[in-house]
């Protein structure tokens, strides 16, 4: 009995501590294991699986140049399989209403990773619908949320973005530049005397030969911003690749960098707003911005 009894104890241990050999999945590229925290920042990530909104890490997205709807019939949660659920952000053509939730926590520096698809969103026409997830200084929430500028100098990040105005209609990721809340457009701008400007904002994916016009599908995007560079990944079949052009941080505002003095934490907002410009016919149909996840792994 007693050998039995020891066998079974050593047993035991033998497979506690096999398994605490194993390998713990990394949902960062192996070149950056060194570079980022390999837990995520809880307070901000979200895998959106309890199915309802965890109102302490967001809050509705309130002020919006387009309608925002609210509850259920607008922000809700689907099953993508038996444990998987996302976040779905309805937009209603005939309501002329979009949706969207803001973060409660704003961060800066580290890698972010999301995986989202629209749904509804036609290609060969102009939509109603701007879909995106983006940061930025100040959270539009229901509870309210900013930070103070430093320097007068802001910066957004647009880490996917719909155009709701060209066609065909895709979604790119850009940072553009703001002083005392005008975004930067022009050389000496918003009174910005000291920065010397060329072009419309940096881009790290956007060029004609790099524009997406996969919406339906789910895409995984990560993205590392750091003291040093904005830098775009995608996750393809488990493995990351660097996309886009690296945006890097200098004395200046170009189409490949921005000035230092813009570095700043940011709300994160997840959002598929109905907005219309001028008078081009636009398509209506009912839309959605689904969100599997998004994380955030602080750089270390």
């Amino acid at each position: 009995m007693f050998i039995k009894q020891s066998l079974a104890i050593v047993t035991i241990l033998l497979a506690t501590s096999a398994c605490s050999l194993l390998p713990t999945p990394s949902y960062l590229p192996a070149e950056l294991a060194n570079q980022y925290s390999s837990s995520v920042d809880d307070e901000i990530s979200d895998e959106f699986n309890s199915g309802k909104l965890d109102t302490s890490k967001w809050t509705y997205r309130k002020r919006a140049a387009g309608g925002l709807g609210r509850g259920t019939e607008f922000v809700n949660f689907a099953a993508i399989d038996g444990t998987n659920e996302y976040v779905s952000l309805k937009g209603i053509g005939a309501q002329q209403k979009g949706s969207g939730i803001s973060s409660l926590k704003a961060v800066d520096y580290g890698f972010y990773a999301t995986r989202w698809r629209t749904t509804g969103i036609k290609t060969d026409v102009a939509t109603s619908f701007h879909p995106a997830i983006w940061g930025f200084w100040g959270n539009a929430g229901e509870v309210n949320k900013g930070i103070s500028p430093k320097n007068r100098h802001t910066l957004e990040i647009d880490l996917m973005e719909f155009g709701n105005w060209p066609t065909p209609t895709h979604w790119s990721t850009d940072a553009p530049a703001f002083f005392d809340g005008k975004r930067i457009v022009a050389t000496g701008s918003a009174n910005e005397s000291d920065i010397d400007f060329d072009g419309d904002k940096a881009v790290m994916l956007g060029a004609p030969n790099e524009t997406r016009i996969n919406h339906s599908d789910w895409t995984t995007l990560g993205m590392e911003y750091t003291p040093e560079y904005l830098q775009l990944w995608e996750q393809v079949n488990g493995q990351w690749y660097k996309i886009g052009d690296t945006v890097f941080f200098t004395d200046k505002n170009t189409q490949t960098s921005i000035n230092k003095l813009h570095r700043n934490k940011c709300y994160w907002l997840l959002s598929n707003l109905f907005i219309e410009f001028g008078n081009k016919p636009r398509d209506r149909s009912d839309t959605s911005l689904d969100v599997d996840y998004f994380r955030f792994y602080p750089i270390k």
